[in-house]
């Protein structure tokens, strides 16, 4: 196997990178002026004059830069609509994840809906609420993590409204960066060349952004936690697929639903559909 590169001073410089300038970044360049002993009233002086302020530029050019860096996150009513509402709707956009080698980030590729309690292959089916599904019942936003097989973690956005079981399952991302790339392939320590194999499928792109039930219940809606949401490339534009969810025979008649959707012809697509049709794009699906 090859050996997995060094990732100590790459991730410092991402850290470096991605890192979110703070209120007090912003506020030490607005204030650069007073904090040179130039006094307020003499910057004002010269802007009125036409003077250069070098300073008061510095402090503007600071506030834009944080404010360009910012995270763009996903609208508000996501989290508030449907399971099948929401799914196709979560595709290109990016999951981050914080880990002691920096911020990975991935773009979800395939998703899957679980929705109310009449789907049968939901685990709150007939309402059933225990410890583990209660997150389900919360509000639209948080993460539902849970095992399968017992050693297989799987990571949902629960959506909807309270009271509603809504959640939907990410089953396939892709790292934006080679960065990104090296540290998930690091956390899932592999031999296959396919770069696919990486995360494509939810067990497989949880062990790559170390994923697991200490991250249940987290807030996807706030950034700079442990795991947040953030809103994908606004340009980018495909056709998204729907076809039947993997591995719900015991779903009787909700088996065969086309509640599974993903990215058309991406190599990270977990199970290939054959003849899916298309439901959409992500232009005309998105929330302005």
């Amino acid at each position: 196997m090859t050996e997995t590169p060094a990732l100590e001073s790459p991730a410092r410089q991402l850290n470096e990178r991605r890192s979110l300038p703070g209120a007090a970044g912003a506020s030490a360049g607005a204030n650069a002026a007073t904090a040179s002993g130039t006094p307020a009233a003499a910057d004002a002086s010269a802007t009125a004059s036409g003077a250069p302020a070098a300073a008061d530029a510095s402090g503007a050019r600071a506030v834009a830069d944080a404010a360009s860096a910012a995270p763009r996150l996903l609208p508000a009513s996501i989290y508030q609509m449907t399971a099948l509402e929401a799914a196709p709707r979560l595709l290109g956009h990016t999951l981050v994840r914080r880990t002691e080698d920096g911020e990975i980030r991935s773009r979800i590729i395939e998703t899957e809906a679980y929705g109310g309690v009449e789907d049968k292959g939901s685990h709150a089916f007939g309402g059933r609420r225990t410890d583990r599904t209660s997150i389900m019942f919360g509000e639209g936003g948080s993460a539902y993590v849970y095992l399968i097989y017992g050693m297989y973690s799987c990571l949902n956005v629960v959506t909807g409204q309270e009271g509603d079981p809504q959640a939907v399952l990410i089953r396939a991302t892709e790292p934006l960066t080679d960065l990104d790339r090296l540290i998930m392939s690091k956390y899932r320590d592999i031999k296959s060349r396919k770069p696919a194999d990486l995360s494509n499928g939810p067990g497989k792109l949880c062990r790559a952004l170390r994923i697991d039930r200490s991250l249940n219940g987290l807030d996807l809606r706030i950034p700079g936690g442990p795991i947040w949401l953030e809103a994908g490339d606004e340009s980018q534009d495909f056709d998204i697929v729907e076809s039947p969810r993997i591995n719900i025979d015991y779903a009787e008649e909700y088996a065969a639903k086309p509640w599974r959707f993903n990215i058309k012809d991406h190599p990270y697509v977990s199970v290939k559909a054959k003849n899916a049709p298309i439901c959409g794009t992500f232009q005309g699906l998105q929330l302005r």
